[in-house]
């Protein structure tokens, strides 16, 4: 008895087999037409190295995915084709829609590079798919969770917002136009090797006529730069899974395998995190791969593969200059009533790209976020803050959130921000760390700076003034004096200017001449002195006020315990 996978069996045998058992089913197309495992092997003999140099991939790598991964097919014509398990193994989500800040009826009019010579058509309105590779005749009715085809509820528009969203943060490093308008069909096929303009339809739809029953998304291999209309469909739904879903099916069309672990088709998420070419559903952080992570599968480079010369793709020129000199000024933010940060948008398109950005500060407590672009951020933050002369004021690189955010306590000066991607040892590496990002700064921050001088009494604790309150009109600002000697005489000196002078063993800050002065206080018994005040009106921005504490301390060298003296500058 002949069958499908002997060894002995010739090529044309083995589609004519095929072809038989076809002819019997509800359709015939590629899907029926389909050769996997060790019959694709036989079938490709020697011509498997080059099929597998077609695909960027190690023969042998090759040899492994076929054996190993059910999803990988061969089609008569020497072609690999994907056809992806329904959300598996993560399953559906339920991630709510995050496109609030577009409207709902812009859904069909999003584009974001719409100068970009390459497309991804996110295709949400139905299509028929005919004479391509895929053998069939169906129209594919529109994206459909409401229940009825017929229009768009207002909740799927934001869905496909959302998606659009996903999809288009995955592909932020890259010089391609994620849209939901329909191109013209020259946008989508290739014209010969001088057509530079082409691209991948996506249909996201709902299986139909057999095609797409029980499986997530279906895409052919290197189809990206197809002379002919050959979409990658996805099925999946949910606004986390079937977005990644499409940006999965579009990464097969450039030439892309399965991430796997450990053996398994797809990686399914570890700690949060997962490779796009994987099944990592409900991670909080995807990134494109290299393969380098404890237990993969493939070697395949990514970035390599979607922009090499066949993908017509590149990745986008640098957004931000790298250093100090070539930083990026964060513009100020508001000062009053209620300070607020300026920022900046930026990209990490390349592993070794560091994006600098500069601001300045007259002192005091300056905010510093940088934040992934929502939603599903890419990019692993880190930040280090560099002084005016270049030395290294903070580094942060947290390893349980892909933000950032410092509050330091800053001298008066320039300083420089650099972003940077991360990774998490032992999970995954800053390969495939890029994506979109804001950087913002309250460069205003609490207008508050600690000045130092203070020194201790008969107590080894420096008494401590601690302020609380932005200098703007009407605001209330507290100052508490703590850690005093209790029930002492504690003057409390303000001036309009620093004086800065060696005094009884400290440094007294403010200058107490006119129109400065001095308050007599006492310590509570506890060593306490709480006062507040209201910032008055008409005061100009950078207006400055210097205050510190000289307390009454027989204990003490020269007598006088002493606070930190401190500067308020109105925003």
């Amino acid at each position: 008895m002949t069958t499908l996978f002997s060894p002995s069996a010739p090529r044309a045998g083995l589609w004519a087999l095929l072809a038989l058992s076809a002819s019997v089913s509800a359709q015939s197309d590629l899907l029926d037409n389909r050769l996997g495992g060790r019959a694709a092997i036989e079938f490709l003999g020697s011509d498997l190295a080059r099929v597998a140099e077609e695909h960027s991939i190690p023969p042998a790598e090759l040899v492994s995915a076929l054996r190993n991964d059910p999803t990988l097919w061969v089609s008569e014509d020497q072609r690999l084709f994907v056809v992806d398990t329904a959300t598996a193994p993560g399953g559906d989500d339920e991630s709510p829609a995050l496109g609030a800040s577009i409207p709902p009826e812009d859904a069909f009019n999003l584009s974001s590079n719409p100068g970009a010579d390459k497309t991804i058509y996110m295709d949400f309105t139905g299509h028929q798919s005919v004479s391509n590779s895929w053998g069939h005749n169906i129209t594919f009715p529109p994206y459909n969770t409401s229940g009825s085809s017929a229009s768009f509820s207002t909740g799927e528009l934001e869905e496909i917002i959302t998606w659009w969203l996903y999809v288009v943060e995955d592909f932020s490093p890259f010089d391609v136009n994620v849209t939901t308008v329909e191109p013209p069909l020259s946008d989508l096929t290739r014209n010969g090797s001088g057509d530079q303009r082409y691209g991948m339809r996506c249909v996201i739809t709902q299986s139909t006529s057999g095609f797409g029953d029980g499986i997530g998304g279906v895409a052919l291999l290197n189809s990206f730069n197809d002379s002919i209309d050959n979409p990658c469909f996805a099925f999946n739904k949910g606004n986390n899974t079937g977005s990644m879903t499409v940006s999965h099916e579009v990464g097969h069309t450039f030439g892309l395998v399965h991430d796997g672990l450990n053996g398994s088709s797809y990686h399914p998420g570890t700690q949060g995190w997962g490779p796009i070419m994987g099944a990592p559903f409900g991670s909080s952080l995807v990134q494109w791969s290299n393969g380098d992570y404890s237990g993969a599968t493939t070697s395949q480079n990514d970035i390599q593969i979607i922009t090499n010369s066949s993908n017509g793709i590149d990745l986008y020129d640098d957004d931000h200059g790298d250093t100090s000199g070539s930083a990026t000024p964060v513009p100020p933010g508001v000062g009053c009533p209620v300070p607020a940060p300026g920022s900046v948008d930026g990209v990490i398109e390349r592993r070794n790209d560091v994006d600098a950005f500069s601001f300045s500060t007259s002192g005091g407590t300056v905010t510093i976020s940088a934040t992934p672009t929502a939603p599903g951020g890419n990019v692993d933050i880190d930040l280090t803050l560099l002084d005016g002369s270049g030395s290294e004021v903070l580094t942060e690189t947290p390893t349980n959130t892909q933000s950032v955010t410092v509050t330091p306590d800053l001298a008066a000066g320039n300083y420089t921000i650099l972003i940077d991607g991360g990774e998490k040892a032992g999970v995954y590496s800053d390969y495939g760390s890029r994506g979109a990002y804001t950087v913002s700064v309250n460069a205003q921050g609490s207008g508050i700076s600690n000045l130092g001088g203070g020194v201790p009494g008969t107590s080894p604790v420096v008494p401590s003034l601690l302020l609380s309150g932005t200098p703007c009109a009407g605001n209330l600002i507290s100052y508490t004096l703590v850690a005093a000697p209790p029930n002492a005489l504690a003057n409390l000196v303000i001036g309009v200017s620093e004086l800065s002078a060696p005094f009884k063993g400290g440094i007294l800050v403010p200058d107490p001449s006119a129109p400065g002065f001095i308050i007599p206080l006492t310590t509570s018994f506890l060593g306490l002195i709480q006062l507040s005040s209201t910032w008055p009106d008409g005061l100009p921005p950078g207006f400055e006020i210097f205050m510190q504490y000289w307390i009454v301390d027989s204990g003490a060298a020269e007598g006088f315990a002493v606070s930190d003296g401190f500067r308020i500058a109105a925003p």
